[in-house]
């Protein structure tokens, strides 16, 4: 799981350390209408074959996890 940073600007994620470090899972921290265009079409792209969270869209997101395995909750 990745938390995707700077809310996802177009300058937050390269190719190669998204093949370094290979999630199955981004999570983009970000608020609705922002006036930085949040997240960047480009790093959208860059996640095109990751399944991706965004919080302006599908509400808070809960990570619970018992050490071994993880889940994700949405809350809308």
């Amino acid at each position: 799981m990745l938390t995707v940073p700077h809310h996802g600007g177009d300058t937050s994620l390269t190719e190669p350390f998204l093949e370094a470090v290979s999630p199955e899972v981004a999570i983009v921290s970000v608020g609705s209408d922002n006036r930085f265009g949040h997240p960047h079409q480009a790093t959208l792209t860059k996640l095109e074959e990751i399944l991706t969270y965004q919080t302006a869209e599908d509400g808070s997101i809960e990570v619970i996890s018992d050490g071994s395995v993880y889940w994700l909750r949405t809350h809308e």
